[in-house]
């Protein structure tokens, strides 16, 4: 009896630490999301916002490589507890990440998601199908580039009928 108890003990914290081992931890435990409502926000309140620390989740339009850097055209969205993008969720509006040099576009093609942590620099006076629209510009301090199926998730079976 004292030997089944042990075993059971041992098999259910062998159990936890498998789940445990299986949780995915945020690139950025540290950092505070912001602001909440994203490039609108900042477009609603530049001088509030200029020159702050963001860390949004978004997907990327759009790749163009210029002389001196790469501009990536984002569209933001909020971000999970995991600071995934939640792309089922209303948009947050377009901002454009600015890399120094030359990005392959083959590593950054459209439809890609992202998070990064970066700071507002300026806002650039542009347009977005024919309207007028300030875009926020975003230098990162680092970028986490999701694989492609990073919302399918995984799906693990025990036994019959329990799934988690």
């Amino acid at each position: 009896m004292a030997h089944a108890r042990v075993l059971s003990r041992a098999a259910g914290t062998a159990l936890a630490l498998l789940l445990a081992g299986c949780a995915v931890a945020p690139p950025y435990p540290d950092v505070a999301p912001g602001p909440a409502g994203g490039p609108y926000a900042i477009m609603a309140e530049p001088q509030r916002f200029l020159g702050r620390d963001v860390l949004w989740g978004a997907m990327i339009v759009e790749t163009v490589n210029l002389a001196d850097r790469t501009e990536i055209e984002l569209l933001a969205f909020p971000l999970d507890a995991r600071q995934r993008p939640l792309p089922e969720a209303a948009d947050l509006g377009r901002f454009i990440l600015v890399l120094p040099g030359f990005a392959e576009p083959t590593d950054w093609p459209p439809g890609r998601f992202l998070t990064l942590h970066g700071r507002v620099r300026e806002l650039r006076a542009g347009s977005l199908r024919g309207e007028a629209y300030d875009w926020p510009l975003i230098h990162p301090d680092s970028v986490t580039l999701w694989p492609r199926d990073f919302r399918a998730g995984r799906r693990w079976s025990i036994g019959v009928g329990l799934r988690l």
